[in-house]
């Protein structure tokens, strides 16, 4: 149901995008309509990090469909620097991102080109995490010793996360094209469904301390504000 939901919405977007826009739009039939793409800034994704390449295809004038697939990496590459003698298994993630993007240009300056886009995408990782919880019950059998203060005891645990993640974004973009590569920067706004699956945790029945959505870990199904914000390398052929 809800990814009906989601397939409603881009078939909606993408006939507003269809509809807008100056007619005198033109490129040269000599311009390549095929490109390949890859995402640098996805390294550095600190709760997601991936590899990311795509295909880019220039279907007509205005009218760009892309393929994106981003294999998530062990840790972000900052995650090396600020913390390099954290073992392979910490904090690490196993995954896959894939995203179908149709854009509608709707401008040409010169070397640049602007459109709008709708964009449907999925998210999968499993990750090792730690985050913060509060002890549910004080007779429970946990690995660490209690105060016995009779106050609310929160500890940190190290423990798994199985997430998913779709969606769907509206997008803004801009492409500075010096043939034969080009540069792209967009962001927008979308809606996302997460779901986070934990497991290898002292007591699952322990709430988190930080039950906000600004916690990529919270342990339940919710939709989410999504905000993307990315830059592309690519080159045409």
């Amino acid at each position: 149901m809800v990814f009906t939901r989601i397939l409603v919405c881009f078939s909606v977007c993408f006939f507003t995008l269809n509809s807008f826009g100056q007619d005198a739009l033109k490129l040269s039939d000599k311009v390549k309509k095929n490109s390949i793409i890859f995402s640098p800034f996805n390294l550095i994704d600190p709760i997601n990090p991936s590899f990311q390449v795509g295909y880019q295809r220039l279907l007509y004038d205005k009218i760009e469909l892309q393929m994106e697939y981003g294999h998530i990496i062990n840790k972000a590459l900052f995650h090396y620097i600020i913390n390099p003698d954290e073992g392979k298994e910490e904090y690490s993630n196993k995954g896959f991102k894939v995203r179908f993007e149709t854009k509608r240009f709707f401008r040409n300056e010169g070397f640049f080109r602007y459109y709008l886009s709708g964009e449907l995408f999925y998210l999968q990782n499993v990750s090792k995490v730690q985050n913060q919880f509060l002890v549910s019950d004080p007779d429970y059998n946990y690995s660490f010793d209690l105060p016995n203060d009779g106050e609310q005891y929160g500890y940190t645990d190290y423990f798994t996360n199985s997430k998913t993640k779709y969606g769907f974004n509206v997008k803004f973009g801009i492409k500075l094209v010096i043939d034969p590569l080009f540069f792209e920067a967009c962001n927008g706004i979308g809606i996302a469904y997460r779901n986070n699956v934990h497991s290898d945790r002292e007591n699952m029945n322990d709430e988190p301390y930080d039950t906000s959505f600004l916690n990529d870990n919270i342990p339940k199904k919710m939709y989410i504000l999504n905000l993307p914000l990315n830059f592309r390398i690519g080159y045409m052929f």
